[in-house]
Order: C-alpha cells, then structure tokens, then sequence
C-alpha cells in the first residue's frame, strides 16, 4: 500500500517522523490482515458513524485486492439486520461500534462473544486495527482534511 492515502496527514502539519510512523502501522496493519474485507468494513463503519466523508469515500486497496463488494459497503448501516452480514462481522461491527461509542459499555459477554468467534492473534489485530483507524478518522475530521 501506498502512503498516498495519508498524505493528508503531512499537508495538515503532522511532522515528517509522526507521519512516517502512522504510515507504517498501517501498512503493518493491512499487509498482515487475517480478513482485510472485514476490516475495510469495521473501518468504514466507524467513518460513517464520525461522519468524515474523506474516509468513507477511501477503499484499502487490500481489501478491494480481497473482494470487498460496494453492494456490501452500501448495506453497511443496516448490518444488524442485513442477512449479507454474517455472524463474526456483526460481531466485529458491533464491537467496534461501542468501542467508538462508549468503550465502557463494552461487557464481560461482549468480550467471550468474541474470543468464541476469533482467534487471539485475530482479536488482538482487529483491536489494534479499530485503534488505529480511530485515530486516523478522528484525526481527518477534526483537521478537516478531505
């Protein structure tokens, strides 16, 4: 993957280090994706429900080079009821939604629903991935980066 994507970080005034560091983990992140569509997924969720347009628009090369369907991508905001969903995204979804919501109101349950339904080298990537693109969300919006 290209740093094309995050160039925006460089042109908003992130110094040059900050900027290749945030670059490398999420070429990290990407290049060793247990289910890259997923994480396009989880990813683009969280730009929806933060509203920043730049990020929805984005596609991970990754996970277009995985499959990723924009039918899929379009049915995102009804994933708790659309049967294009299967159990671990919704899983995954949902979790990573109130984690961007409220990270407290994540349950014991929450967190054995996920261990039954990921490996812990999986659990452990996708929590790293949701920080990430966290930050990288909240970073666009906030500097009002297209």
């Amino acid at each position: 993957m290209s740093e094309d994507h995050l160039a925006w970080l460089a042109q908003a005034g992130l110094t040059p280090s900050v900027h290749r560091t945030l670059v490398e983990l999420d070429e990290f992140l990407w290049s060793g994706s247990f289910d890259p569509v997923l994480m396009e997924l989880v990813r683009l969720r969280a730009a929806q429900l933060l509203g920043v347009e730049g990020e929805l628009a984005r596609r991970t090369p990754a996970a277009l080079t995985a499959g990723l369907d924009e039918t899929l991508v379009a049915e995102l905001p009804q994933w708790p009821s659309s049967s294009r969903f299967d159990e671990r995204t919704r899983a995954a979804i949902g979790w990573s939604e109130q984690w961007l919501l409220d990270v407290r109101g994540i349950t014991d349950a929450d967190a054995a629903r996920l261990q039954e339904l990921f490996a812990p080298d999986e659990l452990a990537a996708l929590t790293m991935a949701v920080a990430v693109f966290e930050m990288i969300i909240r970073a666009r919006g906030a500097l009002a980066a297209a």
